[in-house]
């Protein structure tokens, strides 16, 4: 039986290493480039860096030393998007100031104003924006993030706002949160891979508690257009990334949608969040 996710081919994965040959003949198998971030990047095969990454990942998808192809080139991508993922946004989140401002999110804002405070978890949180306004309404807060430039400016801006927050840096398999244990879950701007796309937010329901509250704004299918005329407004390229309103109806079915709209937004968070912009705001509450 093949494994369910990455973590489950890591802990079965064997340890021997592979040999070169079948590495390089795989590679070309599979493909000489792939897509991130809406650009198309060259797969150099004899960049000795390159291949190990692929080799870490070829030993993390093997079962019994069988090679399944579709399963493997499915964790060949998400890893190596996640190394590329990680790099971008450590040298996003290492630019002087904050890449998205210091004020929170304000469809956030105005969702969590209304609910009494309790446990919080904002994945992706970035730079900590949203976390710290949260923990400053007396919210307990997680977050998490690839990025470890952004836990370090989320723990500089806690700092400054007199409150703590729980940031972690890693991915959701890394995290170790007990089932049922928020309050509320809020998604803003988190935009996964479709590789993990499915299977994260499938994974955040059973985090929530019973009558907890899904938070989510993200920017819609439809954005790629604003962003073609307004590049200053951000946002993917890779329409993989970005959200319809009958993915989150499949991804949180279990929920009661009590807000799910597709509108355009004025968006005027720091730098990279400028101008008009196609967006996804989603609030949903699990059954007691």
């Amino acid at each position: 039986m093949l494994p369910k996710n990455g973590a489950e081919a890591a802990a079965v994965a064997p340890k021997a290493d592979f040999p070169k040959k079948l590495l390089l003949s795989f590679l070309f198998f599979m493909t000489n480039s792939f897509s991130y971030h809406g650009k198309y990047i060259e797969f150099t095969l004899y960049q000795q860096e390159k291949c190990k990454i692929v080799g870490v990942c070829l030993k993390q998808c093997l079962v019994h030393q069988m090679l399944h192809y579709d399963y493997t080139r499915k964790c060949i991508f998400t890893l190596i998007n996640r190394s590329l993922m990680k790099e971008f946004w450590d040298k996003r989140y290492s630019e002087e100031g904050f890449a998205y401002g210091e004020q929170p999110n304000m469809f956030f804002k105005n969702q969590l104003d209304k609910i009494d405070p309790g446990r919080i978890l904002l994945p992706a949180d970035g730079e900590g924006r949203n976390g710290v306004y949260a923990a400053t309404q007396g919210w307990d807060v997680n977050a998490f993030d690839i990025s470890s430039s952004g836990k370090q400016k989320a723990d500089e801006l806690a700092k400054t706002q007199g409150v703590k927050i729980d940031f972690e840096v890693g991915t959701l398999e890394e995290m170790n949160y007990a089932p049922e244990s928020f309050d509320v879950i809020a998604l803003i701007f988190a935009h996964f891979p479709l590789t993990i796309k499915e299977t994260y937010h499938k994974e955040f329901l059973k985090l929530l508690k019973p009558g907890g509250i899904i938070i989510f704004e993200a920017f819609s299918k439809d954005h790629l257009e604003y962003n073609a005329k307004h590049p200053e407004v951000g946002g993917p390229k890779n329409i993989d990334l970005l959200y319809s309103a009958e993915e989150l109806e499949d991804y949180f079915d279990i929920l009661e949608a009590q807000m799910i709209i597709k509108t355009e937004a004025k968006l005027s968070e720091g730098q990279y969040h400028k101008g008009l912009g196609s967006v996804l705001r989603y609030i949903g509450k699990k059954a007691q």
